[in-house]
Formats: structure tokens, sequence, C-alpha cells
């Protein structure tokens, strides 16, 4: 890096680094992501129980170290976020039925939305999924006179 710009991407092994250059370590290794007991609301107002496990990594290291003063819970938000409006898009059985469709329209949407954290989720499983309730949303606030 030059300042705060990035001049590129070194492989492992030896550099040469010029006066007013530095070298910033980023650490592309496999990482693991949990989410246990995440609850989410589908169309049809049940409530699911969501607990899901994978891989991310580092895909770009110049757009990771500019991308997020913090990518690695930028991650997690966004996966929460993506989880919540994929599941109110569909209904319970669905979901319940096609676990793997729903895993990977997750891993697709979650994808998408990381490339600009310089991330990439490898691999992405749920493990348990938990029909928590169904929830009454009236129609109409109670006592609302027209």
């Amino acid at each position: 890096m030059q300042g705060d710009h990035p001049l590129r991407v070194v492989e492992p092994g030896g550099c040469w680094v010029r006066p007013g250059q530095k070298v910033v370590l980023c650490d592309i290794r496999p990482r693991k992501l949990q989410l246990e007991g995440f609850e989410v609301l589908t169309a049809d107002n049940v409530l699911l129980r969501i607990s899901l496990s994978g891989e991310y990594s580092v895909d770009d290291p110049i757009v990771y170290l500019q991308g997020s003063s913090n990518a690695n819970n930028a991650l997690y938000f966004e996966l929460r976020r993506l989880l919540t409006t994929t599941a109110r898009e569909q209904v319970s059985q669905r979901i319940m039925g096609a676990q793997d469709a729903f895993q990977l329209a997750i891993l697709d949407r979650t994808n998408r939305a990381v490339q600009t954290l310089g991330l990439r989720i490898a691999s992405l499983q749920i493990w348990n999924i938990f029909d928590a309730g169904r929830i009454h949303i009236p129609s109409e606030p109670e006592g609302l006179i027209h």
C-alpha cells in the first residue's frame, strides 16, 4: 500500500517494498460461519427457527481492506437480512419441504451482496429448521374507528 491506496496483491514469499509503502497482511484462509436459532417469519405468518453453518473467505483482498471497517460483522448482518427477506417471500411448507432450494437461494443472494465486502461464501448448510408456531397478524388494528 502507498498511504491508504492499494498498489497490488502479492503472493506469499518475498516482495520489494519501496520507501513510503507498507505491506498489510490479509488472512484469506477459510473461516467458519455459524448462525444458530435465527427466527424468520414466512409469507404464511409461520415463525421458523433456522440454524445454519458454512465457510467463507476473503475473495478480493483489496476490496476487503477498503470495503468495511469490519467486513466480518457486515457479512453476518447481510446474511440475517437476506434470511429474513427470502423467508418472507415463501410459505413455510415450501421452505421446510425444499431446504436445498432455500439454502441455494440464500447462498446466491448472500454472495452477490458480500462481493462489495471482498468476501465469498464457499459453503452454506441449513442443519436445522424448527416450526416455532404461527403468528396471528390482524388485518386491521383493533379499536380503530373508520
